[in-house]
């Protein structure tokens, strides 16, 4: 499990997330709308 591991994350003021494995790779998140903007 990446919580019990030395997998690590960095959060990026955007709201992203950067995952780097113990290995050294790295797997960036992009973010995805929860909903639809408002129409106003």
């Amino acid at each position: 499990m990446k919580t019990h591991s030395n997998w690590r994350c960095e959060n990026r003021e955007d709201g992203s997330h950067v995952w780097i494995t113990p290995s050294g790779r790295v797997h960036e998140t992009e973010l995805e709308p929860i909903a639809e903007p408002a129409p106003f």
